[in-house]
C-alpha cells in the first residue's frame, strides 16, 4: 500500500490496518503485553518497533495531518504510529504544537503508549521554554496520573540541563502520589538527573524531599542500578533510605 498519500478517507485507513496486521508477530505480541499488564491482549497486533517507525516515516512523507484526521485507536500499535506521525509533524507555531500533541494525550493508558508518546515528541525543541511552562503550569497540575507522568517524562527526555535542571528538580518534588507509575516516573526522572546533573541532583536527594517514601526510595533504586552513577554516590544514596 502506497502510505505517501495526499489524501486519506476511512476507507483508506482501514486499509492500512489490514496492512499493520501483516506485520504482526505473535509471539512478540504475547512477550510485548507481558511488559504492560494492566492492559488487554486483544488491544495488540504484535508490530515490533522498527517497523512501526518505518511506516509512520512513509505516512509522513505524505499528508500527515490527514492521515491523523481519519487515524483509530483500537489497537495500541494504531496509537504508537499516532504519535511518531504527530512528532514528525512541523508545527506552524507553539499553538499548532500544543494541538497536535493535545488530540493524542488522551489515547495514553499504559507507561508503555505514555514513554513513547514523550519520546517521539522531538518537534518541541523549537518551543523549549513555552513548553516548559506549559508543562509546569497545566500538564502536570491536571491531577490525572499519566499526564503526570507525562510531564515527568517530557522533562527526563528534553530538559535536564545545566539551564533548566533547578526548576525541573522543583517540579518533581511538587508531585506526590499514590500512583505506581508517577512515582515511577519520579523515580526515573531524578535518577537519570543525578547521572547528568550529579551535583544539584545529589544536593536535591540530601535535602529532604518532599517526593513520597516510596518515590524516594524507588529512586535510589534507579541510581544503584545505573551504570552512571559512581560507586561512592551509590553508597551515598544507599545511607539516605527511607523506612
Amino acid at each position: 500500500m502506497n502510505l505517501q498519500r495526499d489524501t486519506w478517507s476511512s476507507a483508506d485507513y482501514d486499509a492500512f490496518v489490514k496492512e499493520l496486521h501483516t506485520y504482526a508477530d505473535l509471539e512478540y505480541r504475547k512477550f510485548h503485553h507481558s511488559l504492560v499488564p494492566d492492559t488487554e491482549l486483544s488491544m495488540y497486533i504484535g508490530v515490533r518497533t522498527p517497523d512501526m517507525r518505518m511506516l509512520a516515516r512513509e505516512i509522513s512523507k505524505g499528508n500527515a495531518r490527514e492521515f491523523l484526521a481519519v487515524a483509530k485507536s483500537d489497537f495500541y500499535e494504531e496509537r504508537i504510529i499516532r504519535f511518531m506521525v504527530t512528532g514528525r509533524i512541523r508545527p506552524r507555531d507553539f499553538d499548532d504544537l500544543l494541538a497536535l500533541q493535545e488530540a493524542q494525550l488522551p489515547l495514553i493508558n499504559s507507561w508503555a503508549l505514555n514513554d513513547t508518546f514523550c519520546v517521539n515528541m522531538k518537534n518541541i525543541k523549537k518551543f523549549r521554554q513555552p513548553y516548559f511552562d506549559y508543562l509546569k503550569n497545566d500538564l502536570i497540575k491536571r491531577g490525572d496520573p499519566w499526564m503526570t507522568r507525562a510531564a515527568l517524562i517530557m522533562m527526563l527526555d528534553y530538559y535536564l540541563d545545566n539551564e533548566y535542571i533547578d526548576e525541573v528538580l522543583r517540579l518533581a518534588d511538587s508531585v506526590n502520589s499514590d500512583e505506581y507509575y508517577v512515582q515511577m516516573g519520579q523515580a526515573w526522572l531524578i535518577a537519570t538527573a543525578l547521572a547528568k546533573c550529579r551535583d544539584k541532583a545529589m544536593a536535591y536527594m540530601d535535602s529532604g524531599t518532599n517526593m513520597s517514601a516510596a518515590a524516594f526510595n524507588k529512586t535510589i533504586q534507579k541510581a544503584i542500578e545505573s551504570r552512571r552513577v559512581s560507586d561512592e554516590d551509590k553508597a551515598h544514596l544507599r545511607a539516605l533510605k527511607r523506612k
